[in-house]
């Protein structure tokens, strides 16, 4: 029998050349503002949380956001949006999980995209993604394998460098911290208008 893939949910993912000399100033800047400045709690358990920015504010997101821009174009060409929509970076902020801290399963609401930035890995701890599909997790139990058709989550491993974005609506989060390195990202909003 013939299979149709009727719905997908993408995850794209890089890691780039061009952004790498950023690491070591976003990783000082990111230190900065974990000693510097009150954090929110949003998601994360623990952690420094910075508060949202826009990358028009701080020179060292513009930047990276800049360095990045081709492969969000990349992502809006590959979803087959019109050439003429705009596309805009909302909200930025960094992330800072430390032994024993992580971040609860969220969405980004109000936006299209969410993009992530890790300035920082341990290599061990992932970030999730939910299948967006409510029936999977009843009917789970059933299956003798699991791939993208009857999986309930899927894991990501991040390396330093590495750049994802995915729609926002997807529920994620990110494992707790199990290590002493501490894991560093920055993320942000896509809004196509």
């Amino acid at each position: 029998m013939k299979t149709i893939d009727i719905f997908k949910t993408p995850l794209f993912t890089c890691n780039l050349d061009s952004t790498r000399h950023l690491i070591p100033k976003l990783e000082q800047y990111a230190y900065h503002q974990e000693k510097n400045k009150s954090g929110r709690n949003v998601s994360n358990i623990g952690g420094h949380q910075t508060p949202f920015i826009s990358p028009d504010k701080e020179p060292l997101y513009e930047e990276l956001i800049d360095l990045l821009i081709s492969e969000i174009r990349g992502v809006a060409v590959a979803m087959r949006y019109r050439s003429e929509q705009e596309i805009t970076i909302g909200k930025c902020w960094i992330n800072i999980n430390r032994k024993g801290h992580l971040n609860w399963p969220h969405v980004h609401t109000n936006t299209d995209f969410a993009g992530v930035y890790f300035i920082k890995t341990d290599s061990n701890t992932p970030i999730g993604f939910r299948n967006p599909d409510i029936m999977i997790q009843h009917y789970e139990h059933r299956y003798t394998d699991y791939h993208e058709y009857n999986t309930e989550y899927h894991i990501y491993h991040p390396k330093d460098n590495d750049f994802i974005m995915f729609p926002s609506h997807i529920p994620h989060w990110v494992d707790e911290n199990m290590t002493d390195i501490p894991r560093i990202s920055l993320a942000f909003n896509v809004k196509i208008v």
